[in-house]
């Protein structure tokens, strides 16, 4: 039986292609990100879902975001914005 095509979320795409720019320039915790305007430009995507993206890296510890200082790479210790949703998902299971 064939599968579904599963639809892939903008976002999660860009997520990806975010992970991939951080591992072809090498950068480390600290380092900034390009840009909003420059990332939409290198992802050809819209800002609103680069900027939903961003929020769920920041939610996850990834990133860093501070007007005025852009989007830094920070610390990727485990937060509690995800031990939350695994803990309701065990629980549900």
């Amino acid at each position: 039986m064939v599968k579904p095509i599963k639809k892939i979320n903008v976002a999660e795409q860009a997520i990806d292609k975010i992970y991939e720019l951080v591992k072809e320039n090498n950068l480390k915790v600290g380092d900034k990100l390009p840009p909003e305007r420059e990332l939409v430009k290198i992802l050809e995507i819209s800002r609103s879902s680069l900027r939903e993206a961003i929020r769920a890296l920041e939610m996850i510890g990834v990133v860093n975001v501070t007007q005025g200082r852009g989007m830094v790479i920070q610390n990727t210790k485990i937060s509690n914005s995800i031990i939350k949703p695994l803990a309701f998902s065990i629980i549900l299971k």
